[in-house]
Order: C-alpha cells, then sequence, then structure tokens
C-alpha cells in the first residue's frame, strides 16, 4: 500500500494525492446516497409496520391469557357445593334433599365464599347469582375499600339489562362474555368511572330446568392499563368494540364513548387514505388537522359471538414520527459515511505525509552527513560488531588515521584510548539503550596528551533495534584547564569567606554582648536621674526650678527614647523582640494615644483629626505595645514636618471574603511632603531624606525603620505616599484571622435625631459628620439651620436637636443673644455643644447651658454623650479605675511595719526605689549584692520578717538571679522560701522576664523605673502577703467561710463610697453597673476554665480585671476575693485557686441581686445623658 502510494504521488506529486482522494470519495458517496434514498421510505415502514405487529400481538396475548384467569375462576366457583345446593334447595321446599341444607344456609356459605373470593382478588368488583326471571338472590360488592353482601332488601332485578337478556340463550356449560361497558347501579352510570366486563354461566338444577346465572363483574381498568403499557411512546393504542365504540384512546374524552358519548364512533373520526398492506393502512385524523397515521389493526376476541365479543386494537404511529425515524436513518447512515470518508482521506494524507517524510528523510541524512563531516569534535561509527563505518575529518586530525584506513580495522585495532576497551563500551551501550560518558587521555609526541570527553550513544533503527554505537570526542583540554584554575580561585574564595564569616559571627556575639551590657549601663544610671527627678518634684520648689526641672525631665525623655530605639533596632535585627500577643480593644488604644499627642499637635496651630468610625471591632488579638509604637512614631513624625493644615489619623477594618479582617491604620498630613528620588532610602536605618531635614527638624532617623520591622513583625506591612510640599500619608496593614478579632454593632444613639454640625476646617467637619450619621442621626445644612432661626411660631421640623460648633464661632455669641426669642418662638430648642481644644477655657454665656466637646473629637465620647455608655470602649475605660486610686486608710493600716529589702549595687537606685514608696509606712533594709541579701535575710527571724524584695539582676559577687534561687533553695531559711520577689532590670533583651520568672522571682520591673509601676507593684505584692504585723493576709483561702459569712450590705456593695469615686454622679454610675452585669457573666466563665486548665497566667489577669471592675462599682467582698484569686495565680497554687472560686459565685448572685433591685435604670441613664 505504501509504495503504491509512493508511485502514485511520485506521479502526480504528493501534494495533488489528497484531492485526487477527495474526488474518489465524493464520487462514491454519491452513488451510495442515490441507492440509499430509493430504499429508504419502503425500509422505514416496513419497519414500523413490523414494531405496530409486534405491539398489537402482544396486547392480545395480553387479553387471552387475562380472559382465560377470569373463565377459570368462573368455573371454579360455579363448582363450589353452594351453586348446586341453591337449586336443589329452592327445588325441595326450601331444603336439600342431599344433606338436608337449608336454602338460606346455602346462601349464607355462597356469601361467604363470594367475600373471600372477592378479598383475595382484587380485579374482581361483584359476584352474583340471579334466578331464572333476572332478580339478584346473592350478590357481594367490593365498594369503598372494602367487600360487603348486599342485603335482600338493596337487591335489584336485572331482566332488562343486556347482558341478562344474553345470558338467557345459554345453554349448559356455555359462558358468555359481555362488551366492556361502564358499571350501572339502579340504571345509572356508576361515577367514578370503572370499565366492567362481565362473565355469565347458567345454572341448572337436577331435573335440568334453568334456575338461574353465576355473573362476574370484573374490573376492566388494569387490563386496559396493561394493554397501553406495551405501547412506547410515540405510538398510539386506540381500543374499539364490535361497534366502533372506542374503549381507549388518546384523548381521554373519547374514552367509554358508548356509554358517555354515542356519538363518537371510530368511523366519524378517521377516514382510510390508504391501504398498504393486510391490517396496515395509512388513516387520516379528521378531528385534529386531517393528521396522518400509520395503523395497524388486530382483532382480540372475547367470545365466539361476532357481534359482542370482539374488540380491535388500532396501533398508530404519526407520520411525523416516520419522517423522524427516516432523518434519524439518514443522519446515521450520512454520519457513518462521513466518518468512513474522513478516516479515508486521514490515511490517504497520512501515507502521503510518509512520502513526504521518506524524501525529507533522504534530505536529512545528507544534511548530516555534511554536519558529521564538518562536525570539530571527532565522530566514528561503529557496528555490532565493532568494525568502524563512519570516520569524519575531525577524526582523521584528532587521531591521524584517514578514513581508508580506519574503516578496514575494527575499533580497538586502532587503539584510540589505551585506557579504555572501546569495544566492550559499544556492548554496554547497546544493552543498557543509554548514552555513556568518560574522560579519557589521548598520549601524544613527546610525552604531552590530550584531554578528551567521550560520549559513545547506541544507534537505534525504527523497529528499536541497535544498529550500532557512535562514539564522540571533544578535545576539552583547554576548557578542563580553565576548570581547574575556577576551583583553585573558589577555594581561595571559601577560604576568605569563612575567615570572613567567622569574624561577622564572632562581631555578632560582640554586638549582642554589648547591647546587652550597653542596657544595663544605660539604664542603671539613667534610672537613677529618673528616680532623682521624681524624688525633686516632691520637694518644695521655686518656679525656676521647676523650669530647670521640666527641661532636665524632657532630655530625659528624649534620651530614652533614643535608647529605646536603638535597643529595638538591634533587637529586631537580632530576631530577639518579644511579642506581647493579647486582646485588646483597637478604638480605645487609637483614641488614647492620639489624645496624649492632642496638645502637642494643637500648639503648633495644626489641625488634628481622630477617625474610628468604620473600625467596627471590639477587640482584636495582637501586641497593643507595638502597635502603639507603631502609631506614636508615625504621628510624632507628622507632628515635626507639619506646621499647617491638619494631621489625621484613620483608622478602619475591613472584612474579606475569606472570613479575614483587615485592619488598617493611615496617618496624613499636610507638611513638607518627601521628594521622589528621597522616597526609596525611607524605611532605611539611621537616615533621613536629606541631611538639611536631619539639620532643621533633628531625630536620628531610626522612627520609620523600626516601624517597618515592626509591621512586618505583626505579620502586616507598612507604605506610603508623599508629594513634596503637600504632603504625606503613612499605612499600616495588618491581616487578623478569624479568631483573632470580635466585630461590634454601633448602637444608633442619634436614631432620625436632626443634628447640624458648624465647624471651619473641612476635614474635621466631614469627620463629625460622618460620627453622626454612624450614630443614625440625619445631617442638616448650615444654611437650613439659618433659616430655620428666623421663622416664626413654634414649627421646628428644620431646627435641628443637636447643635455642634466650634467654642470661638461667630453665630455662638449671635445665638446666645436670639435664644429668648427662639424659645418663644419655638416649642424646644437644640442641645448646643461646643468643640473646645485642650488649652482653651470654657466660654461664658448669658443664656445657652452649653455641653462640652473634646478637639478631637473622640468616637467613644461621642457615643457616650448621646447615651451609648454601654459600649466596649468605656467598659475598659473604667477597668482601671482600682489600679489609679490612692490607697485608703485600711491599706495603709495593713502596710504599717511591712519590711522591704532592696538590693543594687548602685547607691543611688537604691536611695530612688525607698524615695519611691517613702510616702508608704514601710521599713526598708539595703543590700548592695546578692550574697549580702542573703546575710541580711539570715538575721531575721519569727520576730523579724521581711516581707517583699527589690531584686537587681546583674551584681557583683552574687548575681540577682542566683541570690533568688538561692532564697527558693531555703539557703536564706525556711521562713523566706515564698517570699515576694520583684525583679529590678535595666536589661531589655528578649527573655529577660521569662528568664527572671524561671530564676524564682515574682514579677518584673525594667529600668528606668516608673514611680507610679513600682508603686504599685510593692502594694500589689505586700498587700497580698501580709497585715501589717508580719501575719498571713486576711484573704486566704483557709478562712473563705468566715468571708462568706460576713452579710453586711455594705460589704458586698458600697454604693455610697463607689459613688463618691465619681463625683456623686448616678447617671454614670448606673452606666458603670449595666456594663458589669453585662461584661463580667463572660470573664466570669473564661476565669473557671483557666483555673480548670491551670493556666496560671489568664487566670492573674482575668482576676486583676475582675478586680478592678469590682471596686469601680463598690463590691468590696468581690474585689477581695478577686485579689486572693490573683495572689494564688502568682504562686501558682492550684487547690487554692479552686477553693476561692466557689465561693466567687454566691457572692456574684448576691451582689447582682443588689444591682436588679438599684432604682437607677439603664433607659433613665440614658434620659438623663440626653
Amino acid at each position: 500500500m505504501v509504495r503504491q502510494i509512493s508511485r502514485i504521488s511520485s506521479l502526480f506529486g504528493a501534494r495533488s494525492l489528497l484531492p485526487l482522494s477527495l474526488v474518489a470519495v465524493l464520487v462514491v458517496a454519491l452513488i451510495i446516497i442515490v441507492l440509499f434514498e430509493s430504499r429508504l421510505n419502503s425500509n422505514v415502514i416496513g419497519g414500523v409496520r413490523a414494531n405496530l405487529s409486534d405491539i398489537s400481538e402482544q396486547v392480545n396475548n395480553q387479553a387471552q391469557g387475562r380472559l382465560t384467569s377470569y373463565i377459570n375462576s368462573l368455573r371454579f366457583l360455579f363448582e363450589t357445593p353452594p351453586i348446586s345446593g341453591l337449586s336443589r334447595a329452592k327445588a325441595n321446599q326450601g331444603v336439600d334433599p342431599v344433606d338436608g341444607t337449608q336454602y338460606g344456609q346455602w346462601r349464607r356459605r355462597l356469601e361467604t365464599i363470594f367475600v373471600a373470593f372477592l378479598q383475595n382478588n382484587r380485579e374482581y368488583e361483584q359476584l352474583r347469582v340471579l334466578n331464572a326471571e333476572g332478580m339478584e338472590l346473592v350478590r357481594v360488592d367490593r365498594h369503598a375499600g372494602g367487600v360487603h353482601v348486599i342485603p335482600d332488601a338493596s337487591l335489584q332485578n336485572k331482566h332488562d339489562r343486556d347482558y341478562f337478556k344474553a345470558s338467557q340463550t345459554l345453554q349448559k356449560g356455555e359462558i358468555y362474555t359481555s362488551p366492556i361497558t361502564l358499571n350501572r347501579e339502579f340504571g345509572k352510570i356508576d361515577y367514578p368511572y370503572r370499565p366492567m366486563l362481565r362473565l355469565a354461566k347458567p345454572i341448572f338444577d337436577d331435573a335440568g330446568q334453568r334456575f338461574g346465572f353465576l355473573i362476574v363483574n370484573i374490573n376492566a381498568y388494569n387490563l386496559l392499563e396493561t394493554f397501553e403499557a406495551f405501547v412506547p411512546t410515540p405510538y398510539e393504542l386506540i381500543l374499539t368494540d364490535s361497534q366502533g365504540y372506542f374503549l381507549l384512546h388518546p384523548d381521554s374524552e373519547m374514552r367509554f364513548s358508548r356509554d358517555l358519548n354515542p356519538e363518537q364512533v371510530w368511523s366519524k373520526h378517521y377516514q382510510v387514505a390508504k391501504a398498504l398492506s393486510r391490517q396496515f393502512e395509512l388513516v387520516v385524523d379528521t378531528y385534529h388537522e386531517d393528521k396522518l397515521y400509520y395503523a395497524f389493526n388486530r382483532a382480540i376476541s372475547l367470545s365466539n359471538d361476532a357481534l359482542s365479543g370482539r374488540l380491535t386494537a388500532t396501533l398508530m404511529a404519526p407520520r411525523s414520527y416516520v419522517k423522524e425515524l427516516a432523518i434519524g436513518r439518514r443522519v446515521s447512515v450520512y454520519s457513518f459515511m462521513l466518518i468512513i470518508g474522513v478516516l479515508f482521506l486521514f490515511v490517504v494524507s497520512i501515507l502521503g505525509r510518509s512520502a513526504r517524510n521518506s524524501m525529507a528523510l533522504a534530505k536529512e541524512k545528507a544534511q548530516s552527513a555534511a554536519i558529521i563531516h564538518g562536525s570539530q569534535d571527532a565522530i566514528i561509527g561503529v557496528s555490532n560488531s565493532g568494525h568502524i563505518n563512519n570516520w569524519n575529518r575531525a577524526a582523521e586530525l584528532l587521531f591521524g588515521y584517514d578514513v581508508d584506513y580506519a574503516k578496514r580495522h575494527s575499533i580497538n585495532e586502532l587503539t584510540l584510548v589505551p585506557e579504555h576497551d572501546l569495544k566492550d563500551l559499544v556492548a554496554k551501550a547497546n544493552h543498557g539503550n543509554n548514552t555513556l560518558t568518560f574522560d579519557a587521555k589521548l598520549p601524544m609526541s613527546e610525552g604531552e596528551s590530550r584531554e578528551l570527553f567521550v560520549s559513545v550513544s547506541p544507534i537505534i533503527g525504527e523497529n528499536k533495534q541497535a544498529l550500532g554505537v557512535a562514539f564522540i570526542f571533544r578535545d576539552v583540554s583547554i576548557e578542563k584547564q580553565a576548570a581547574r584554575k575556577i576551583r583553585q580561585a573558589n577555594a581561595e574564595l571559601e577560604k576568605k569567606v569563612a575567615i570572613r564569616t567567622q569574624e561577622l559571627q564572632k562581631a555578632s556575639h560582640v554586638k549582642s554582648t554589648f547591647i546587652s551590657n550597653i542596657s544595663h549601663e544605660m539604664r542603671t544610671p539613667l534610672n537613677g536621674i529618673v528616680g532623682t527627678l521624681n524624688l525633686m518634684r516632691k520637694e518644695p520648689l521655686s518656679e525656676r526650678q521647676k523650669r530647670y526641672l521640666e527641661m532636665a525631665e524632657v532630655s530625659v525623655n528624649g534620651l530614652s527614647s533614643l535608647i529605646n530605639d536603638v535597643l529595638d533596632l538591634s533587637k529586631i535585627e537580632a530576631g530577639k523582640l518579644d511579642l506581647d500577643i493579647s486582646s485588646f480593644n483597637p478604638i480605645n488604644l487609637v483614641e488614647s494615644i492620639c489624645s496624649s499627642m492632642a496638645v502637642k499637635v494643637q500648639e503648633k496651630g495644626v489641625e488634628f483629626i481622630i477617625d474610628v468610625i468604620d473600625l467596627r471591632c471590639q477587640s482584636v488579638v495582637s501586641d497593643p505595645h507595638r502597635l502603639s509604637q507603631i502609631l506614636t512614631n508615625l504621628v510624632n513624625n507628622a507632628i515635626k514636618f507639619t506646621d499647617r493644615g491638619y494631621i489625621k489619623v484613620k483608622a478602619y477594618s475591613r472584612l474579606k471574603e475569606t472570613g479575614e479582617l483587615e485592619f488598617i491604620c493611615e496617618v496624613s498630613d499636610t507638611g513638607i511632603g518627601i521628594a521622589k528620588e528621597n522616597q526609596a532610602k525611607l524605611f532605611s536605618a539611621f537616615s533621613q531624606a536629606t541631611s538639611s531635614i536631619a539639620a532643621q527638624y533633628g531625630g536620628s532617623g531610626l522612627g520609620l525603620s523600626i516601624c517597618k520591622e515592626l509591621s512586618e513583625l505583626l505579620h502586616g506591612k507598612m507604605s506610603f505616599e508623599s508629594t513634596e510640599g503637600k504632603g504625606s500619608c503613612f499605612t499600616f496593614s495588618m491581616l487578623l484571622g478569624q479568631q483573632d478579632y470580635q466585630l461590634m454593632a454601633t448602637e444608633p444613639v442619634l436614631q432620625d435625631v436632626p443634628c447640624c454640625v458648624l465647624l471651619e476646617h473641612p476635614e474635621q467637619q466631614a469627620c463629625v459628620e460622618a460620627a453622626i450619621s454612624r450614630l443614625g442621626g440625619t445631617l442638616l445644612s448650615q444654611e437650613i439651620f439659618k433659616e430655620s432661626l428666623n421663622q416664626q411660631g413654634t414649627e421646628t421640623h428644620n431646627l435641628p436637636q443637636v447643635l455642634i460648633l466650634e467654642q470661638c464661632h461667630a453665630l455662638l455669641m449671635e445665638l446666645d443673644s436670639r435664644w429668648p426669642e427662639l424659645a418663644e418662638n419655638h416649642d424646644s430648642l437644640p442641645r448646643v455643644l461646643a468643640f473646645q481644644k485642650s488649652a482653651e477655657q470654657n466660654k461664658s454665656l448669658d443664656n445657652i447651658v452649653l455641653e462640652y466637646l473634646n478637639n478631637p473629637l473622640l468616637f467613644s465620647e461621642l457615643m457616650q454623650k448621646f447615651g451609648g455608655g454601654k459600649s466596649l470602649v468605656l467598659v475598659e475605660k473604667y477597668q482601671n479605675v482600682d489600679e489609679q486610686r490612692s490607697l485608703g486608710e485600711e491599706e495603709m493600716k495593713r502596710l504599717q511595719g511591712a519590711r522591704v529589702l532592696v538590693v543594687d549595687d548602685n547607691e543611688i537606685n537604691i536611695e530612688v526605689a525607698i524615695g519611691i514608696l517613702s510616702d508608704l509606712p514601710l521599713e526598708f533594709i539595703k543590700a548592695t549584692n546578692g550574697q549580702e541579701a542573703l546575710e541580711q535575710l539570715a538575721q531575721y527571724g519569727e520576730g523579724h520578717q521581711v516581707d517583699c524584695i527589690l531584686m537587681d539582676c546583674q551584681m557583683p559577687v552574687l548575681n540577682g538571679y542566683d541570690c533568688t534561687r538561692a532564697i527558693r533553695a531555703g539557703k536564706a531559711g525556711d521562713l523566706f522560701i515564698n517570699i515576694p520577689i520583684i525583679a529590678m532590670t535595666a536589661s531589655a533583651m528578649m527573655g529577660e522576664r521569662d528568664k527572671c520568672i524561671k530564676a524564682g522571682m515574682n514579677d518584673y520591673i525594667t529600668k528606668p523605673i516608673e514611680a507610679q509601676r513600682l508603686f504599685e507593684k510593692v502594694c500589689d505584692w505586700l498587700l497580698s502577703t501580709t497585715d501589717g504585723e508580719g501575719k498571713p493576709p486576711k484573704l486566704v483561702a483557709s478562712e473563705l467561710p468566715d468571708l462568706l459569712s460576713n452579710k453586711d450590705e455594705e460589704y458586698v456593695w458600697n454604693r455610697k463610697q463607689a459613688l463618691n469615686r465619681l463625683m456623686n454622679n448616678e447617671v454614670l454610675f448606673g452606666e458603670i453597673c449595666q456594663m458589669y452585669c453585662e461584661s463580667t457573666p463572660t470573664q466570669l466563665d473564661e476565669l473557671e476554665a483557666a483555673i480548670d486548665a491551670k493556666a496560671f497566667e489568664q487566670v492573674r489577669q482575668l482576676s486583676h480585671s475582675l478586680k478592678g471592675l469590682s471596686s469601680s462599682i463598690g463590691a468590696i467582698q468581690l474585689q477581695e476575693l478577686f485579689l486572693s484569686l490573683e495572689t494564688e495565680a502568682k504562686m501558682k497554687n492550684s487547690d487554692k485557686l479552686n477553693q476561692l472560686f466557689k465561693g466567687v459565685k454566691p457572692c456574684y448572685q448576691a451582689l447582682i441581686s443588689r444591682l436588679q433591685d438599684e432604682p437607677i435604670s439603664n433607659n433613665e441613664a440614658k434620659n438623663a445623658s440626653l
């Protein structure tokens, strides 16, 4: 075949072969189509006739089978004893002469048989025995789902029914089969319609006289359904009786036309258009637009009666269906032809391509031979036996043998590379069917040699058999020499890199040691300076001295900030920066940081805007300290470089489709901006945009670098946009997982309240208006407000209920002068709130009672002002009430005489610590190193208790860590094994706190020491361990029953004391109580779970928070319980924690009961605030 194609292609050309084949295919296809179309219609119609004939045969078989079953059932009933017994008893005065059975007994037996038969044969509807006159003697019916014996009073005379008349002519043994008609009762058609087939058999007595008839009524519905089940779509079945009435018809209105519509018969509906063959004809449906059908007729015999005992089943196929069959057959045949034609053309094209490939192969062989001959590599073709059959020009030059000489020898005879058996390599390459490579040396004259790279590749034929091997010899002497030089250079370089790496590691270690030491060495004197300044502030000072003191504090704070920046950057670079991940309120964080910096901004005459309106989460999980550090640095930068315009801090959240929350904070300003060429180095450490900026504005150039590093540590990112001369916008964002945030819904406390805002700065105006809209308020423009002021009468629909304007606004004085007039002309006047900066004094007005809002506006303040005091922000604000309070008389009494051991190698630091705590009634002991501290403790016994130790960590002789371990080991006496030890460390490196706790210390404070922080920690630990006389504290778990038995109402809830703290502000107190009731149940559940899980740090934090909340509302009993829980959590005493928590629940319930009875409700508080 291929040879023939090749010959044809050589005669006609490879490109003309495909068109010729296409013409041949078209001619053959045309012949096939003509023959196919000439026979298509007759074949399709013949197939349809065969299908209809088969279906009609199945219908007839089904009818005959069911009819046989019905006749057998009739004969079975006829043979039952009561049938003959009835005739005998009737002929003998009601008594059967055979066995003496009475007529009534036979009748009842027959009824019983009939009932049982109907119950077991669902098709049978009625069984009857009629006498010779047509009167029913016995009748059992199926009705309403049951089988019933018809009483005598309901028996009917059926002498006028056609099936009775026909049965009168029956001879003994004959059976009458009625046409299928609808059942009638009392001369009326029964509904629902029941098509009935009736079988009758005459009953004769012993004398041969006709006694009556046994009649069986069969519901033909199932029989007709089985006929239809044999007929698939789209064929149709029409069943007619001997007179042409329809029994079955696709149109339900035509069914049972004998009884329901006698005018509907076959001859009126259908006309024969053409007789096609025996029993098969083309008919026209005159009632449905002369639709044509192919019809096949089959007679179904029910009895020998030609008039009533025959049915005609007509199977019809729509002519449109037959046409569809013809089309389908055309599609299948023509598709098959198309596939065959395409396959033929495909084969022809493949063969043509093969011919073209053969020609191309010959061409390529010629090209390959030219390439091999011209290759610079020596290429040698070798047969499987090792004989050389190809030898190129490069091989002649490399080995010195010409082609003719080489081809007369085998590969081994020429000894091309003496150290390798090349013939053996031929066998290996063919066996493994892969390429072999190796390096070899070719000896040259005068003791020299060339380095070769040898490749041995099998030559595979079309049948995948090895035809031989190709040897490729490449001279790589120059490359090898270059590689040796490179390896030598790399070795020297790696040696230098190793030395440099060792030097860098040593420098890194020295740097870390230096940072650790310099942290301690710088913070220790700084602690002394800060402490001394704090002590000086307590002394009476002149105004000049106070100013000098403030100048010193500013310098110290600047130095402390610079030290912290350097240490933070060093820790970040070393990967040793601690992150303190916790849950916090981001709104509270942003507002508290920004509000503390507002005075500094406003002193420069710059507008400050805080926008947290779209920050829709009440808590996030991150590091609040590092987030504060980022925000503080960004705002400080904006303040430094902005002398006019505004600074805006905008924080908002964005919920993603994945369920994650993006927290975004933008700090924008209208400052000097950054030139495009200087923006690339903005986040580099110790660098600023230009040297002139550094000279003019100062700074170390660390702030933005630290911000960027911190943002990446928090899994966030930092970006900025800036235009020189217009300002900058720095953006920090971080992505929070679904478990790391909690959304909040803001209560619309200004729902539909009309408000008007009159502020000079457009950005501030837009921010305040957005906040009001967020709280549900509606905004009125300044023009509408002024129009409403000039309205006469009492219409107030354009007068706002809330007016916010700046304290210096010109309209305020005009409004104050017109206030009495407005009061007369309007039913109600607006609530006026003045926007007041930190340094401004309250404005005195004659008529208006002003309320004040801070500038910049805090969203939480606005919510509180208009009754939103239930927000989480306010809860957090009051959580620290207890931490900020001063000690009461009872607490001072408990501290009386407590002793504190201060251990530090720096005398100044010892004096600073004692000076900070000098307001407390304490006794102090000093030690300059750990060994001296142990000796001091050893001097004290039961009568001279030491209650707390302030321990420096880095000291000569014995450092703080080892000293603490010695105390915990009992080397200072068993009395001090559990004494509270607070670390005072100047180290700022990561893990310092864990190192202190691991050594056995209870708490931790860094230098330079904050006076308030040291004061609080010492008080907390002393109050938890002593009552001033060296005795155990009052609130220990062993005395819990005494605590719970205290029923003093003020001990449970000291309302008066809590109100005094809030300056008797009943509204605020009501809000705090409401927040306490809402927030504490969840915290108590978390506390219980933490105790069960022995999460002592979480127990301590929750107890501390609940202690502060309880203190803020005057719940003294609960406050002391939570204080005890906090203390035991620090000691990690699980048993006492469980015992104490059992007492918390009843105390908490008692407090809640008292709060619920409190007359001030939240609604009253809200109304009071509005």
